[in-house]
């Protein structure tokens, strides 16, 4: 089993941005040769998704700011952690991969975006990152993205197609959850569900769920069948080791596929103090 440890967010202390002076970090602006080659890549997004629409890229707050800003010691964790999941996955086909915790404010949306906007810079040019937290959804928040229709709306048949969006300062496209629905297990483990996740693997190289706990609810595991594994979020001292055995206990055998532990604050801020006062200096 894989593990990847990451560094408390809220220990990470971030500058001033300057918008124009590094095209990794949030709230700059699109080179025109990096634009035309976001739309080389969405020519290749088909039904049911729609045509990703880019907004501007507000400030965002908290961990989001930090898991996108590249200069920020989170974003080496995550680069380290993208290249861990490639290895994870098939080289011979698109990955679709869950990530879960077994119980809520364990991170699992602030991990997707890290791990998202890290594999658009390390080992894929072709990301989606879906919120299918369809009872209390986060990515849109946390992204600073808005209300807008979303996947909910259209498996609820209130839409035409699942809408994709794109902040200007980053690579992956979105598709938020929308408005809240009911019955959502059983509309995740449907078929127009699976149909998109099926469209997906024809369009992006790695598509994230960001799914719900699996401790309260049981949403996560109607896609399990056809998805590629689960990563799994756990925050230290933050759910009992019970709890964490007990999620992973309704996983079918081989789908997970490793685990992010996370917001650790005694070993790894230590480290880094060490390592980056040692680097280049030997």
């Amino acid at each position: 089993m894989s593990a990847e440890e990451l560094p408390a967010p809220n220990r990470v202390g971030i500058g001033e941005r300057d918008p124009g002076s590094d095209s990794s970090h949030p709230g700059t602006p699109v080179d025109p040769a990096d634009r035309g080659a976001r739309e080389d890549r969405d020519r290749l997004i088909g039904a049911p998704f729609l045509p990703p629409q880019e907004v501007a890229a507000t400030p965002v707050s908290g961990t989001a700011s930090v898991v996108l800003d590249s200069r920020s010691q989170v974003s080496e964790h995550f680069r380290i952690l993208a290249t861990k999941v490639r290895m994870l996955v098939s080289f011979d086909r698109p990955a679709c991969i869950g990530v879960v915790s077994a119980s809520a404010r364990e991170g699992k949306t602030t991990v997707s975006i890290g791990l998202a906007h890290a594999l658009t810079r390390t080992v894929a040019t072709r990301v989606a990152l879906l919120d299918l937290d369809l009872r209390r959804p986060a990515l849109a928040h946390s992204l600073g993205l808005g209300k807008a229709e979303g996947i909910g709306e259209w498996l609820d048949n209130r839409s035409e197609g699942i809408p994709l969006r794109r902040r200007s300062d980053v690579d992956f496209v979105v598709a938020t959850a929308g408005e809240l629905i009911s019955g959502s297990y059983e509309l995740l483990g449907g078929r127009p569900m699976l149909r998109a996740l099926e469209a997906a693997r024809q369009a992006f190289e790695f598509t994230l769920l960001d799914l719900p706990p699996l401790g309260p609810v049981a949403d996560a595991l109607a896609v399990q069948d056809h998805i590629d594994g689960f990563l799994l979020v756990v925050r230290s001292r933050h759910c009992p080791a019970e709890a964490i055995q007990a999620a992973v206990s309704r996983l079918r055998v081989g789908m997970l596929l490793g685990i992010v532990f996370n917001d650790q604050r005694d070993i790894i801020p230590a480290y880094y103090n060490y390592a980056s006062r040692r680097y280049g200096k030997d």
